[in-house]
């Protein structure tokens, strides 16, 4: 059988742009609000308990436009608060785990890291080291690490990023 849909489109409304949200975004990788978190008890978190889980919006999702507008995330930052009425196009996060036994410790990861903010570190390179390493074996592409995606857990403890970095 089919699995979920990894984009998807989604309409919400509030009364006035004086109503937030109920969401936390991150627009550090520049081009996407990624979700890092929702109020339970807010706006969107209301609306998530009257939709099926295929059809909320999640922590991790990726907002990719907001009403036809995409580019920068500043753009759609701009967008998603100035509006009262948003069509969101959503691409879900995607988790993998990865294990990595650094033996040594003076070996480098060769990680370029973003300032970190929010719930995740974002990865902007690879630099030379073990992750360098670890990609040049990866079987399939999709398995690789590049700039862009973002680090949620270290050694299994999820949190704030300064907490992970």
């Amino acid at each position: 059988p089919r699995g979920p849909s990894c984009q998807m489109s989604m309409t919400i409304e509030r009364s006035s742009v004086n109503v937030s949200w109920g969401a936390k975004v991150n627009g550090q990788d520049g081009v996407s609000l990624v979700v890092d978190d929702l109020e339970h008890d807010g706006h969107i978190g209301k609306l998530n308990e009257r939709r099926i889980p295929e059809e909320q919006l999640l922590a991790s999702d990726y907002i990719v436009s907001v009403n036809c507008v995409s580019g920068t995330s500043m753009d759609l930052a701009t967008e998603f608060i100035e509006s009262t009425k948003v069509d969101l196009v959503v691409r879900r996060g995607r988790e993998t785990t990865i294990l990595m036994n650094r033996g040594d410790l003076r070996k480098t990861l060769g990680l370029g890291l973003a300032t970190p903010i929010g719930n995740s570190l974002v990865i902007t390179g690879i630099l030379p080291g073990l992750l360098q390493e670890y990609n040049s074996k990866a079987t399939f592409e999709c398995q690789k690490l590049k700039a862009g995606h973002r680090i949620v857990a270290v050694d299994g403890r999820r949190g704030d990023a300064l907490e992970l970095g």
